[in-house]
């Protein structure tokens, strides 16, 4: 492979010169410069993507030199206490949060198109079961939009689909108990935060179940939810104080613990 790449290199280098030497920095010298210089410029560029992306699928073999000796001058306590593997895996490790949010953020939005819908929608939903159980990984969610699209999705459920809405919303439940859905939150351009329309539009969907489902099951997973809305920065919105959502939500509730007492 390492002499693929010089004798490539070489080639290049030796029609330059003869280019050079006959064409006298014409036109044509000057095409195969330029063409050389371009080529080079991305071969460097695409070559060096290893060293920022360890998980990169292909690699130049002195990249692994390089990487190598980063690592060492990054980690200097790990100087000659661990492989080049153990190194990368432990940088890839400070990142696992941030991994894990990008695939069941990729994962759930396939899960909208794909042919077999329901069990990738399954299998990433019981996935968020188990990466949402540290602050950090629930934040690592949030940031790449996993909230608009648990939205969505239950917005889109349609009466019948009691099993799938017990399913969406604890997980949304989860990512509310983040601290960046905290009061007082300072939120950046980076910050996927769902929008007033969106996030009105899937409290009306949760009061239209709670007002038409007859399951104990799903009416229960639904009124859950109103008790985390006092911690939500949208809870401080205009938009939703003017609704009074979480008061109609009370009061829905209320009136069926009437009407099934007075059975």
């Amino acid at each position: 492979m390492m002499l693929l790449h010089i004798s490539v290199f070489l080639f290049f280098a030796g029609v330059i010169v003869f280019l050079g030497e006959t064409d006298n920095g014409g036109p044509v010298f000057k095409a195969i410069s330029t063409l050389f210089a371009a080529t080079l410029t991305i071969y460097a560029v695409i070559s060096s993507l290893p060293l920022i992306f360890p998980d990169c699928p292909y690699r130049f073999p002195p990249m692994k030199v390089f990487r190598v000796w980063i690592l060492q001058k990054m980690h200097k306590r790990w100087r000659g206490k661990a492989t080049f593997r153990e190194q990368e895996l432990g940088v890839i490790e400070q990142d696992t949060a941030v991994v894990e949010a990008s695939a069941l953020a990729w994962l759930l939005k396939v899960s909208e198109t794909s042919e077999e819908k329901d069990d990738v929608e399954d299998a990433a939903l019981a996935a968020m079961d188990q990466l949402t159980q540290s602050n950090e990984q629930r934040n690592a969610m949030l940031r790449e939009g996993i909230l608009h699209t648990l939205y969505r999705l239950f917005m889109d459920c349609e009466e019948d689909e009691e099993n799938r809405m017990v399913r969406i919303l604890p997980a949304i439940e989860a990512l509310w108990k983040s601290d960046e859905t905290t009061p007082g939150t300072q939120y950046t351009a980076k910050e996927r935060v769902p929008s007033d329309d969106l996030h009105i539009a899937f409290y009306n969907k949760l009061v239209e179940v709670l007002e038409t489902s007859q399951s104990q099951r799903l009416l229960g997973a639904a009124i859950q939810l109103p008790k985390q809305f006092s911690g939500y920065p949208v809870a401080e919105w205009p938009i939703a104080s003017r609704l009074s959502i979480p008061k109609m939500i009370d009061q829905l509730e209320n009136d069926r613990f009437n009407t099934e007492g007075g059975l």
